[in-house]
C-alpha cells in the first residue's frame, strides 16, 4: 500500500468532505444535520481556497483520499496554526499522520515559518513532538 502526500485537486472534494466530517464527528461526539451541511460547505471552502496562508494536503491511498492536513500561516509571523488533521480509521497506525505532519512541516519550513501552534485536539500530538500545544520547528 503506497500512500501519497499531495495538495488536494479538485477531484477529492467528495473523500476530503468525508474525512472532514470524521473529524467533526470525533471532535464534537456526533454533529447534528445543520453541523454537517455546515461542514460540507467548509470542506469546499477549503478545497478551493489558494491562498498563501492555507496549507491543505491529502493522503491518498489507491486513488482514494483517506486523511487530510489543515493549517494556516499567519501573515507577516513565523507562526503557523495546525487546525486540523484526520486519517481514516482503517488507515490509523500505518504512519500516514506521520506523513502528512511532515510533509506539512517540509511546506512550512519553505515559507519561512519555524513555530507551529496545535489548536487541534489530537491525542497523537505529543507522539509528533508537541509540547503544550506548541513545536519548535527549527530540529525538525
Amino acid at each position: 500500500m503506497e500512500t501519497t502526500i499531495r495538495k488536494p485537486e479538485n477531484k477529492d472534494l467528495l473523500g476530503f468532505t468525508r474525512c472532514a466530517i470524521d473529524y467533526l464527528q470525533f471532535m464534537t461526539g456526533g454533529a447534528g444535520t445543520e453541523a454537517l451541511r455546515e461542514r460540507k460547505y467548509w470542506a469546499a471552502d477549503r478545497l478551493m481556497d489558494e491562498s498563501d496562508q492555507q496549507l491543505l494536503l491529502v493522503a491518498e491511498v489507491d486513488g482514494k483520499v483517506i486523511g487530510y492536513i489543515y493549517g494556516i500561516a499567519e501573515a507577516d509571523t513565523n507562526v503557523a496554526q495546525l487546525l486540523e488533521m484526520e486519517v481514516d480509521a482503517i488507515y490509523r497506525g500505518e504512519g500516514i499522520g506521520r506523513k502528512l505532519f511532515a510533509q506539512a512541516l517540509r511546506e512550512w519550513k519553505n515559507q519561512g515559518v519555524d513555530r507551529l501552534i496545535a489548536e487541534c485536539k489530537s491525542p497523537y500530538l505529543e507522539t509528533l513532538g508537541f509540547s503544550n500545544h506548541s513545536f519548535e520547528m527549527k530540529n525538525a
